[in-house]
């Protein structure tokens, strides 16, 4: 692994520019009127568990220790775990399609 690929523990390093084309794809996504921001989240939420059971096990251990499952916390906790998985995801291919013109 590239050092300037990888964090130390082996995650993919994200740029900000990563994040700001991320977001401008996203954007034009709701602009246009293809998906919502929560249709978005459903749809990645879904894919996430498909790709890793494993992940849709966690979340709902963590909605049994909420007192509130629909709380703020839990929208927050679990959007912004979305948003983090599919980014990461996004950054692997990236890398990897890098790898493979090589």
């Amino acid at each position: 692994m590239s050092k300037e690929k990888y964090t130390p523990s082996g995650l993919p390093l994200i740029s900000q520019e990563r994040i700001e084309v991320y977001f401008r794809d996203l954007d034009k996504r709701i602009y246009e009127g293809e998906i919502s921001l929560r249709g978005f989240m459903e749809e990645m939420g879904d894919k996430i568990f498909e790709d890793n059971a494993g992940l849709e096990y966690f979340f709902e251990e963590i909605s049994k220790r909420e007192n509130e499952p629909n709380s703020q916390f839990m929208i927050g906790f679990t959007g912004g775990a979305i948003f983090m998985y599919d980014l990461l995801k996004s950054q692997l291919e990236i890398i990897a399609m890098e790898e493979n013109q090589r």
